[in-house]
């Protein structure tokens, strides 16, 4: 490093590098990645800063960022994240049993069930489900720390299922076999190994494997960061436009008297009494005026000149539409009828929250079910019966299946949800439908009379 950037950086940047350099641990140095890629951020930060001066900066694409400067600073990320996640955790759950290739029975009373209502200490079915999807929707990925009994009658079943805040988790790699051997859970009090085989990871495909690996997912804020950045700063720039409050202008001397000139002394005058007599909420758009012949002056311009308030409405439509959020549900639009929210809700559970909950079964499922410690064939799966704003949509659906012959009585309850029955293995043609080899052929001299009766000819006669 040359004197110009250890100019730049300053005494403190430059201690932080001297002690994050290197740690010694039982005698083998080796670097401390997590600390040192956030010194390099902080480093290039500083760095565009002096070299970049005027140009945008933008929030640095890292998990900590996408919870700190946007789920629990940005009050859009955080509405459209939080009323996802708590819509979805309402859903209810049934485990399932296979007993045939078409015989599937609920269960009702299970040792599973007793653990999936009671995941933790500390979280209920929904609380789990919201802490789920707060970090999948948030970082891109999703981890459940489930630890399985090795010995006793028990061998193979979970002790609990802990939530692990994303954003301070980091998998390890092992080798092309076993791209992952496991996860380590960052700033703990034991920075230990947690196996890959006690660790559920659910997350968004990473197309860029090149600068992260496609062992971590991709967060849906990563293609947001300038969106992010703009609303943030939009946000902040009318708060400040409402707690400075400076006027718009003021009213001066427009030069045509004899005492035209305009010294320092007057200036800074000028400035601590706009300063003094205008500055705060309480004092916002009071005009200022010195002595002369008048002429307004403008010093500011309103959110509205700036574009702010059109910028942040531009935003939020990009917000919806990067996490598939019906815009309509956040109040954008002011003359939203119930059947426009009915419709925008069933929209948000068709497109969006039914995959996510379907992915939180499937992996649940194959990590916790899949052994046979609790038994063969089952299946943890959401229950959507008792979501209003799927039932419309069952009721349009079973409308057309009614009118479906061709489709046997058995898929017909595979369609709508409902358990197959056996006994329905086949069609339900309805009773005024012939087939064309059933018809009959009427009498040909029957035919013939009624021809001739009606003045018409036949062939040949």
């Amino acid at each position: 490093m040359n004197k110009f950037q250890e100019w730049i950086l300053g005494k403190d940047m430059m201690s932080r590098i001297q002690k994050l350099d290197q740690v010694e641990d039982a005698g083998h140095k080796f670097l401390d990645l997590g600390a040192r890629q956030q010194l390099y951020n902080d480093l290039n930060r500083e760095l565009y800063r002096y070299m970049n001066a005027g140009s945008p900066h933008m929030i640095d694409s890292t998990a900590q960022n996408y919870i700190s400067q946007g789920y629990t600073y940005n009050s859009l990320i955080y509405s459209i994240i939080n009323y996802m996640m708590t819509t979805a955790s309402t859903v209810k759950w049934k485990l399932e049993e296979r007993k045939g290739d078409e015989i599937v029975e609920e269960i009702f009373d299970h040792e599973f069930l007793d653990l999936w209502a009671e995941p933790n200490k500390d979280q209920t079915t929904s609380e789990f489900i919201e802490a789920n999807l707060l970090y999948k929707y948030t970082t891109g990925n999703d981890y459940i720390y489930a630890p399985k009994l090795e010995n006793g009658k028990n061998r193979g079943k979970v002790v609990s299922m802990e939530v692990m805040p994303a954003h301070e988790v980091t998998p390890i790699f092992g080798n092309v076999l076993e791209p992952v051997r496991g996860y380590q859970l960052l700033g703990s009090m034991y920075e230990r190994e947690m196996p890959a085989e006690d660790v559920i990871h659910i997350k968004y495909i990473n197309p860029d494997v090149r600068s992260q690996s496609p062992g971590v997912g991709l967060s849906p804020l990563k293609s947001l960061v300038v969106v992010l950045t703009q609303n943030n700063d939009a946000w902040r720039s009318l708060a400040s436009s409402f707690q400075n409050g400076i006027p718009p202008g003021f009213i001066s001397r427009d030069g045509s008297s004899i005492d035209s000139d305009f010294t320092i002394d007057q200036a800074e005058k000028l400035e601590e009494r706009l300063s003094g007599r205008h500055a705060g909420p309480h004092n916002r758009n009071k005009i200022s005026a010195i002595g002369g012949n008048a002429k307004w002056n403008q010093i500011g311009l309103s959110p509205v000149d700036m574009n702010i308030l059109e910028s942040i409405k531009v935003s939020f439509i990009q917000v919806c539409n990067v996490f598939k959020f019906p815009a309509p549900l956040l109040n954008y639009d002011q003359s939203l009828t119930y059947n426009n929210y009915t419709e925008s809700q069933r929209i948000l559970w068709t497109n969006t929250l039914k995959q996510d909950l379907e992915i939180i079964g499937q992996k649940v499922t194959r990590h916790n079910l899949s052994g046979g410690a609790y038994g063969d064939n089952l299946t943890l799966r959401p229950d959507y019966s008792q979501v209003e704003a799927l039932q419309a949509n069952k009721q349009e659906q079973a409308a057309w299946l009614s009118l479906a012959w061709w489709i046997k009585a058995n898929r017909k309850q595979e369609i709508m949800g409902e358990e197959v029955d056996p006994e329905m293995d086949k069609y339900m043609i309805p009773a005024g439908l012939i087939g064309s080899d059933e018809m009959a052929l009427p009498d040909q001299d029957e035919v013939t009379k009624q021809l001739l009766r009606l003045g018409i000819p036949m062939n040949g006669s």
